[in-house]
């Protein structure tokens, strides 16, 4: 998994790396003054610098932690490659600074490679790693008590080439097994809101959405459309081309509704804002017009009622408008189907 793809979940987890690195930087730097307290054995000039850095690094972080939380989307991924190559020279350059005090810091490179990688994927992953192993040779060979101790140098050198990539390959496959979890769910929540016939929401979704119309729409119809002898198709043709029937129909109706469910059956259901009640005589007409269209795939011509009611208008309930559209749709029917009515009280 090689791209760095920018989500909540990697802002989230750049914010707590930077709290993070402030806290691992300051405990470091303390250790190494309680240290230096009781063991004079950095140098004057170096101990400075080592103070100076610190206060840089820590300064860079408060910085940058309130730029992400001002600017969170705004150059994300440059932003990381730049901080994580900072974490890594500042951290070698202490380890340049403190003398015989760096054989106990090495495990922070280690930390980068598998902090960067796990948590904002392998593409910066492996640039931390390369980073971390030519700052090394740069380091083993410049500085006095590495090269006296070389064997353990190439130790953690080898430590360094061997330990990231195995950890990259973990965090690649579980990032895997991550997105086929991911994706096994999606499918599962959309097999369990969609009808799998006609591939149009079902009534779980459809009481959702219905729902969620009441709390955000100032005024919205629904419509209840029925098939008209539908259950006629079935007998006298089979339930194959009935099949087909309710297919063709689900097609004609999400081209001209904004959403459009179907309940089981015949029985389909629309939700439809709209600011003038022409635009829903409009629709309506359409939709009768559309559905009695012959089908493509058979010789068969069918026709459907449809029943509006409208919110709040007519109902400030779910139930209330639910049970006034299929009331109005009844009414289509008995005044000779293929055709609709807006419910009304009278």
């Amino acid at each position: 998994m090689f791209s760095l793809s920018v989500n909540k979940l990697h802002i989230k987890n750049e914010k707590i790396q930077i709290i993070l690195r402030i806290l691992l930087v300051s405990l470091i730097v303390l250790t190494l003054y309680f240290f230096d307290h009781n063991a004079l054995r950095i140098e004057a000039f170096n101990s400075i610098s080592i103070l100076y850095i610190f206060i840089a690094v820590v300064v860079q972080n408060i910085l940058y932690f309130f730029f992400t939380l001002k600017y969170p989307y705004f150059y994300f991924k440059q932003r990381l490659f730049v901080i994580a190559f900072l974490d890594v020279i500042s951290s070698v350059y202490i380890m340049h600074l403190v003398g015989s005090y760096a054989a106990y810091y090495p495990f922070l490179l280690l930390w980068y490679n598998a902090g960067y990688s796990m948590r904002f994927g392998n593409l910066l992953g492996y640039f931390v790693y390369f980073v971390v192993i030519i700052s090394w040779f740069i380091l083993i060979n410049t500085t006095p008590y590495w090269q006296e101790n070389i064997p353990n140098a190439y130790g953690w050198l080898v430590a360094f080439i061997v330990i990231p990539l195995y950890g990259l390959r973990l965090v690649s496959e579980l990032r895997s097994h991550n997105d086929n979890l991911h994706l096994s769910l999606d499918n599962s929540i959309y097999q369990a809101e969609h009808d799998q016939l006609t591939q149009l929401p079902n009534r779980v979704l459809f009481e959702k959405e219905l729902h969620y119309a009441t709390k955000n729409y100032k005024q919205f119809a629904l419509y209840f459309i029925d098939l008209d002898g539908f259950k006629e198709v079935n007998d006298t043709h089979g339930h194959e081309i009935g099949d087909r029937v309710l297919i063709e129909v689900a097609k004609r109706l999400k081209q001209n509704n904004e959403f459009i469910a179907r309940l089981g059956g015949d029985e389909f259901v629309a939700i439809v804002p709209y600011e003038d009640e022409e635009y829903l005589h409009k629709l309506a007409n359409i939709i009768v017009t559309s559905i009695s269209e012959k089908c493509d795939h058979t010789d068969l011509t069918y026709t459907a009622s449809v029943g509006i009611s409208l919110y709040p208008k007519d109902a400030n309930t779910i139930h209330q408008l639910k049970r006034e559209s299929d009331t109005a749709m009844y009414e289509a029917k008995k005044s000779g189907k293929n055709n609709f009515r807006f419910y009304s009280r009278s």
